[in-house]
């Protein structure tokens, strides 16, 4: 079995990895230059730039079965062109409304899923008014192109506005109100073509200046009926798009329930953790579901954790690799300021225990320990 992935980054890699234990050989689609480190030797690589033929982009990738992609910033015309050929899973609308906030924004609506109070803008006017109307704090983001923080900003007061209106006179933004939420969580699931469906459980997300830095799962203090309620939620949203392969769904955790922050058309950050022995990793359920296989287990038996390795290729080393309940993964990438560089995922039978850890391998990574 052959597939072809779009993208050349670590999901790219991680997603080869599984297939490697699947016997499934993988090809990558390197679009516009990108670096092709990080899926080095796990396959063939055929570089793609706009303007290029179709039909020979998919006869140099081997003719494969299937065509999944490793994020949702992908030419949604190309993939479109690409189901001419073959299956492409998740399907390009399904792409296309993960990587446009204002698209995002009304499914939820017409799904009645809820999110944080917002207007879509396109001009600075426009902003004034939704700040009149929603009121300070405010977040804006754009509604393409923005992750890990970037293109966004927030105003907490008049001033903050007018920087803001003085600097972008037009775009296209979100604006949504400010969440005092309780903390950030996050659920990961698979679909399959013939509706079968997994979800991993309630993940608890900690960030900095806008990146992941770490996953707790289960997430902490977080009721059981929220675990079903966010279920029940990307469920409805994957059934809505026909969606095959994993998505994933950010939450903020407030009084009331949950809103959704952001969905993820694509496998996950904050599904690190799930790469156990004693799970089915969110890679290779991508996989299974892209490929009609049955997906496979989620159930969490252990206190389960993962801590991001940002900008630095010091601190964790061999040392940490002699407890069998740390496993690191590396991206094969050249260090930069605020790129992930890998993760460090971590096992515990007790809660206490894997903080602990967690909280000592920040202090090797960072210099400084955290109470997570």
């Amino acid at each position: 079995m052959k597939i072809a992935i779009l993208g050349c980054g670590q999901l790219a890699r991680m997603m080869a990895q599984a297939a490697a234990r699947l016997d499934v050989v993988c090809s990558f689609v390197a679009l516009e230059g990108e670096d092709t480190a990080c899926v080095a030797a796990l396959g063939k690589v055929v570089y793609w730039s706009p303007g290029d033929d179709t039909p020979n982009l998919y006869a140099a990738l081997g003719q494969p079965s299937i065509i999944t992609v490793e994020r949702e910033a992908i030419d949604v015309a190309l993939l479109r062109e690409l189901t001419t050929l073959c299956p492409v899973a998740p399907s390009p609308e399904g792409v296309l409304v993960g990587q446009n906030r204002s698209l995002e924004r009304a499914m939820l609506q017409a799904l009645h899923i809820p999110c944080a109070p917002y207007r879509i803008v396109t001009h600075t006017d426009e902003v004034r008014a939704a700040v009149a109307a929603l009121g300070l704090p405010l977040v804006i983001k754009a509604c393409e192109s923005g992750y890990d923080g970037k293109l966004q900003w927030r105003l907490h007061a008049p001033a903050d506005v007018n920087r803001f209106c003085q600097a972008h006179e037009r775009g296209h933004w979100l604006i949504e109100k400010f969440v005092d939420f309780k903390c950030e969580v996050s659920i990961v699931a698979a679909r399959s073509g013939d509706s079968g469906f997994v979800a991993y459980p309630l993940t608890e997300n900690h960030h900095r200046d806008g990146i992941l830095l770490a996953s707790i799962a289960p997430a902490r203090q977080v009721p059981a009926r929220l675990q079903q309620t966010a279920t029940s939620y990307l469920r409805t949203i994957m059934d809505h798009l026909g969606y095959i392969g994993v998505m994933a769904a950010e939450f903020f955790v407030v009084d009331d329930g949950l809103l959704v922050n952001e969905l993820a058309p694509r496998v996950h950050n904050s599904g690190h953790w799930t790469m156990q022995d004693d799970m089915t990793s969110q890679f290779e359920n991508h996989l299974r579901a892209i490929l009609g296989m049955p997906l496979g287990a989620t159930r969490l038996r252990h206190h389960a954790g993962m801590i991001n390795i940002l900008g630095s290729t010091e601190g964790a080393g061999p040392g940490d690799l002699r407890d069998p309940d740390v496993r690191m993964h590396r991206y094969n990438k050249m260090p930069a300021p605020r790129r992930k560089l890998g993760h460090l995922n971590v096992s515990a039978r007790s809660e206490a225990e894997l903080l602990s850890r967690l909280s000592k391998l920040h202090e090797t990574l960072y210099g400084a320990e955290t109470a997570f």
